[in-house]
């Protein structure tokens, strides 16, 4: 139980240091427009690793088009893979703390 209470614990807080990166826009002075508030989500399936210091997703880019999204939580780096506009990444793993597995689908 008490193992339990520490994950939970690192993950609620890496979750909180990761948050005001993810909700940046939700803050514009500009009201949304309706692309914005309907369109596909930002960050999908996001995962922290097995050690706690990064978090790994998919995201949406241009259009609707799904890349692979790593963020570095101590240093605060990002790092964007782009497929081509026929490939979406929809699925991401930790596999070691340094290792990603994602599958990619083709034509949606």
């Amino acid at each position: 139980m008490r193992m339990f209470t520490r994950s939970f614990r690192v993950v609620i807080r890496q979750v909180a240091l990761a948050l005001p990166l993810l909700a940046g826009p939700l803050f514009a002075a500009e009201r949304p427009s309706i692309a914005e508030l309907f369109g596909p989500g930002f960050l999908h399936s996001a995962f922290l690793s097995p050690d706690g210091a990064k978090i790994a997703g998919s995201i949406t880019l241009d259009g609707d088009a799904a890349g692979l999204y790593v963020h570095d939580l101590a240093t605060r780096t990002t790092s964007v893979l782009k497929g081509t506009d026929e490939l979406d990444v929809y699925r991401v793993y930790w596999h070691g703390n340094d290792r990603l597995l994602f599958n990619v689908s083709k034509d949606k």
